[in-house]
């Protein structure tokens, strides 16, 4: 039995399934929270996909302006940098919602059902408490960021620690979600 796996988010089979198990949740009876993260996934993995475009985009240009023109951009690096950390943050919920991070699920399987969901609750309680540490380490930061600005765009820092925030938020409300999945599985008999 798997707690945790890798699985790609199938339309119409609950996230808690594997691939080799037949989901008895209709999308009727799937909860509002559930549809709701869903539907925030859908947003998430589209803005990423944004993200990465962007960031390809704007590399090539400097590579471009740098050995076609022999002129370097003064700003792209900066975006690129950006571009990089929020993919950092909105990829990490991602990973989170599709039980894609590094695990220990070879050990886990070997206890016994309870157990491992103990485990596993307690793996999720954990990444909760540091997503939570790192939301109010940033709540601290956007306070000071205010004031800055970037070196070269001359962008308000503040952006950059909102956008981490939400990245962060999204990543909390996905582990929550596990948690309360987690928590309601029952052993096959």
């Amino acid at each position: 039995m798997v707690l945790m796996d890798a699985d790609p988010i199938v339309p119409g089979r609950h996230q808690c399934c594997t691939r080799s198990e037949v989901c008895m949740e209709s999308e009727k009876e799937r909860s509002r929270f559930g549809r709701f993260t869903d539907a925030l996934y859908q947003i998430v993995f589209w803005f990423s996909a944004v993200l990465m475009a962007a960031m390809v985009f704007t590399i090539f240009i400097q590579v471009i302006a740098r050995y076609v023109f022999s002129n370097s951009l003064t700003w792209s690096e900066e975006v690129g940098r950006y571009v990089f950390v929020m993919m950092t943050f909105y990829g990490g919920a991602l990973g989170v919602k599709r039980n894609q991070h590094a695990l220990l699920d070879s050990l886990v399987n070997l206890f016994p059902f309870k157990v491992a969901k103990m485990v596993n609750l307690i793996s999720y309680s954990l990444m909760l408490g540091l997503t939570i540490t790192v939301l109010i380490g940033l709540k601290a930061i956007m306070g000071v960021a205010k004031r800055q600005v970037s070196a070269a765009l001359q962008l308000p820092m503040i952006y950059i620690y909102i956008l981490m925030f939400i990245g962060m938020a999204v990543m909390m409300i996905f582990i929550i979600e596990k948690i309360v999945e987690t928590a309601q599985l029952k052993e096959n008999a």
